[in-house]
């Protein structure tokens, strides 16, 4: 975590900045940016009067130490509960890997009596619920509400009649799939992302035939929880490089990622790809274009391609007359 009192801190991206106030998103000119971090500039009175208001020369971003590190040796696992999968594990993942939260994915409605033991037993860690069928006992759901640890619930059903600031209705896919993007901006989260991916680090998935990987959208299977000869094992397999791989991809090495004012609010579930270059890529574009600051489905978007971006196996170029022409295009109409 941050090891000073800093509440304001600021980040620049291609075509315009962000300045966090208090944990409140500011949209600041990359200009702005230039300024304040030039030792020698002519005075400009806009900035300066904005830079005293803010305190932005005690809070320069630059100065501030961001450290992170968690007591966990996972933070998160994603548990799909099924017949080749049970509870036996929980114990060493929250008392050895001193996992902070479980998210357990429910597809068989035969299971819930198994959740329900398992919910009764000594647990002190964060649980998620993710029901994929329709459930119509209410009393199901009057009980699990009840157990201090259930945080949270999402219920595949648009429609559902017993209230509860813990439950949650959506429609929730059956695989996994698309660009889950969610911008989080804490400082926590900030100090995390400078050395790793918020999404992968210190994650872990155990799949419904007790496959292991770091997380579901890998490819990479590192045995199953079936074969293991001792729960120590998996601490094993947790602590390898290979298990690892992703922890440390943070958005600085990222194309188009490092070139975004978001970089480091960031939880992006895209899988990052390797160049020759000791550069990452995602296959998968971002439904937020940093070039033009322009959300998918906002007036004015334009995909990577169309900006003259190209990000790829083999390269990573920007065409910046090209942004140029489309910027001054977008903006001056609004």
């Amino acid at each position: 975590m941050i090891t000073n009192n800093s509440n304001r801190i600021y980040f620049k991206g291609y075509c315009r900045g962000i300045i966090l106030i208090q944990g409140q998103v500011q949209f600041i000119p990359v200009d702005l940016i230039d300024y304040i971090n030039e030792e020698s500039r002519e005075i400009n009175i806009e900035y300066e009067n904005f830079i005293s208001q803010n305190q932005l020369k005690v809070f320069n971003c630059d100065t501030i130490n961001f450290k992170w590190d968690s007591y966990s040796i996972i933070s998160n696992v994603i548990y799909e509960l099924s017949d080749h999968n049970d509870f036996r594990i929980i114990n060493f993942i929250q008392n050895v890997l001193l996992c902070k939260l479980i998210i357990i994915k429910i597809n068989d409605s035969n299971r819930l009596n198994v959740l329900l033991k398992f919910l009764k037993s000594e647990i002190f860690v964060e649980v998620y619920l993710i029901i994929y069928f329709t459930i119509e006992n209410k009393d199901f759901f009057k009980s699990i509400i009840n157990f201090p640890n259930v945080t949270k619930i999402f219920i595949n059903s648009d429609n559902f009649t017993l209230s509860s600031n813990k439950i949650y209705l959506r429609s929730i896919p059956n695989k996994y799939s698309g660009n889950l993007i969610h911008i989080n901006p804490n400082f926590e989260l900030i100090s995390e992302s400078q050395y790793h991916h918020t999404y992968f680090n210190r994650k872990l998935y155990i799949g419904p035939n007790g496959e292991i990987k770091n997380a579901p959208e890998c490819e990479e299977t590192f045995g199953s929880i079936k074969d293991l000869d001792s729960v120590e094992d998996l601490k094993e397999i947790i602590s390898t490089p290979a298990f690892q791989k992703y922890w440390f991809v943070h958005k600085d090495l990222c194309d188009v990622c490092k070139h975004c004012e978001f970089r480091h609010m960031c939880v992006d579930n895209r899988m990052p790809f390797e160049r020759a270059d000791n550069q990452w890529y995602h296959k998968i574009e971002c439904n937020y274009n940093p070039f033009i600051a322009k959300w998918e489905g906002d007036p004015g978007y334009r995909t990577l391609s169309e900006c003259g971006v190209i990000s790829n196996e083999n390269e990573f170029s920007i065409d910046h007359d090209r942004i140029a022409e489309i910027n001054k295009e977008i903006w001056e109409e609004e």
